[in-house]
């Protein structure tokens, strides 16, 4: 079940929350968010295999962006689950600025839900992100 490599369909409606690995299966299995983020779930637009885009920088971006200690350490933000919920986030005004490997600036969305139950079928994928290499 895990993403497709570089290629695969891209849906703008399919949005990504990054955590680790007991999470993610909390999510797939339990059929809830974590409170990731003051917003409560926090999830965003950039896909889990963004080649130009180092797992570090995720993880910092993501702890700027949460204002939540958890994604000090990387293992923190290694697994994904990929949600299908439209309406059920809102748009944050706030975005995720990553650097890229080759030193370009990256831009993408911030989505946040208090609502923490998910609805069958919300989840449509999850395994380990591919981020490129630092």
């Amino acid at each position: 079940m895990d993403v497709d490599e570089e290629g695969g369909r891209q849906d703008p409606g399919i949005l990504y929350l990054y955590v680790d690995c007991p999470t993610m299966m909390r999510c797939f299995y339990g059929g809830s968010l974590p409170y990731n983020s003051t917003h409560g779930a926090l999830i965003t637009n950039l896909p889990p295999y963004q080649k130009d885009v180092s797992l570090g920088e995720v993880c910092r971006g993501l702890r700027q962006a949460s204002g939540f200690f958890g994604y000090e350490d990387v293992i923190r933000s290694a697994y994904f689950a990929a949600l299908s919920v439209p309406g059920y986030f809102v748009k944050l005004d706030g975005q995720m600025e990553l650097t890229s490997t080759k030193g370009k600036s990256l831009t993408f969305d911030l989505y946040a839900s208090n609502q923490l139950r998910l609805e069958p079928g919300a989840l449509v994928r999850h395994g380990e992100c591919k981020f490129g290499m630092e």
